[in-house]
């Protein structure tokens, strides 16, 4: 199974850790699949079974940690573009005001 790449961008620190979590749960991915391959080449049809639904049943654990991970980055997204946002305006406010007060002097 593959990861899901964010759209993510941003240079701050949370990015490297962002992506260290990512690495490690393709590694996870990656341990769990080869495992039940190994247990799978010499398995029954009933172990083979118990094999598979363990796989997908771990393979759903990753998937949510995925998601949370992935809903955690997003949010702090969302508050960097807030607080640059809220930057941008005040900035603005006081372009205006400096306007205002060159005009009122001329």
């Amino acid at each position: 199974m593959a990861r899901r790449s964010q759209g993510h961008s941003g240079g701050d620190s949370s990015d490297s850790s962002w992506e260290d979590e990512q690495r490690e749960l393709d590694e996870k991915i990656q341990k769990i699949q080869r495992k039940a391959d190994e247990k799978l080449a010499d398995a029954s049809p009933r172990q083979a079974s118990r094999i598979e639904e363990r796989r997908a049943k771990e393979m759903r654990k990753i998937e949510r940690e995925q998601k949370k991970l992935d809903k955690e980055a997003e949010k702090k997204m969302s508050k960097a573009s807030r607080k640059e946002d809220k930057k941008l305006s005040k900035d603005g406010r006081k372009a205006g005001r400096m306007e205002f007060v060159v005009v009122e002097n001329i």
